[in-house]
């Protein structure tokens, strides 16, 4: 296989992940669970004896796992900029209490 059709593997793989989850289940992971999915996924890789595709179907998977963290780079903020979180509970607990924010 050369690199264009690993590209279109990987591609077919991630149409197939955003088919069977969506993109919104995608848009809720935190980095920590798309660790998870990649280790979980890299951990299938190993059999003995060696699988080739089992091995092959579990990399694949890890690949495509990576287009979708990529395809999220603005999730960070969300779950890990504290300043953020703050602002954002400020103004919730602002608008809950019908206090105007700003």
């Amino acid at each position: 296989m050369d690199r264009y059709e690993i590209v279109a593997a990987i591609t077919a793989e991630r149409d197939h992940q955003d088919e069977k989850w969506g993109t919104e289940f995608d848009d809720k992971n935190t980095p920590n669970d798309w660790i998870a999915y990649l280790t979980m996924y890299v951990g299938r890789a190993v059999t003995m004896p060696w699988n080739r595709m089992q091995f092959r179907i579990a990399v694949l998977k890890v690949a495509a796992i990576c287009f979708a963290i990529l395809e999220r780079e603005d999730y960070a903020p969300r779950h890990y900029d504290v300043q953020a979180l703050m602002s954002h509970d400020t103004k919730s607990s602002h608008e809950e209490h019908g206090n105007p924010v700003g």
